[in-house]
């Protein structure tokens, strides 16, 4: 699902926000609130986007009604295809 996401000040001198909208911009949040702690989903579209099986691997996949989005979407959790090392725990 291809989209615009706008981003920048929102707001007055006296009153600034740094702040992001639109459809594309909605739907990673609503996606993000399905992840549960330590996991990383991503949608059909970044999916397709990636090199399965070299880079990651899909864990589990499921349906998902996301607030505000017409449609079930289908989510990955995914997982590193290769043991990495990383800076923080």
């Amino acid at each position: 699902m291809p989209g615009q996401v706008v981003v920048g000040n929102i707001g007055s001198d006296a009153r600034a926000k740094y702040g992001g909208g639109g459809v594309c911009g909605h739907i990673t949040s609503r996606i993000q609130e399905q992840a549960r702690k330590k996991q990383i989903l991503i949608s059909d579209a970044v999916l397709d986007k990636t090199t399965q099986g070299k880079d990651l691997q899909v864990k589990s996949s499921f349906p998902a009604d996301l607030k505000g989005v017409d449609q079930a979407m289908t989510l990955h959790v995914i997982e590193p295809a290769k043991p990495y090392k990383t800076l923080c725990t």
